[in-house]
């Protein structure tokens, strides 16, 4: 079956987030429930952010993150459903450097001896 770029099982994705965005509401009296599936209990950070995917009508924003140990930058960057770097006014792309990376990798290598 060929499925249209935008679609998820064939249908489109922000129509399949918002499916499961309004399956969540049910699994609301789980929450902090000690849950067999792989993610663990329930928690009200997940049920917070499915009802604002909900709320969205099923548009979600992704963000990655990449950190450079040598150098301690960080970048952090939109993308959209698929994985694509998202460009244009309503992306963003964020660099900053985390301080004090050569005195942390020291700190490792003497404790975990590599």
């Amino acid at each position: 079956m060929v499925m249209a770029p935008n679609s998820f099982h064939g249908r489109p994705i922000k129509k399949a987030n918002k499916k499961f965005a309004r399956k969540m509401f049910t699994k609301q009296s789980k929450v902090g429930k000690p849950s067999s599936r792989q993610g663990g209990a329930y928690t009200l950070g997940e049920m917070a952010l499915y009802g604002a995917i909900d709320l969205l009508d099923g548009q979600k924003r992704l963000i990655s993150t990449h950190f450079n140990v040598k150098t301690g930058q960080v970048s952090v960057i939109e993308r959209d459903g698929f994985g694509a770097i998202l460009k244009g006014a309503s992306s963003a792309e964020h660099e900053f450097f985390v301080e004090g990376i050569p005195e942390l990798i020291a700190i490792f290598k003497k404790r975990y001896g590599k």
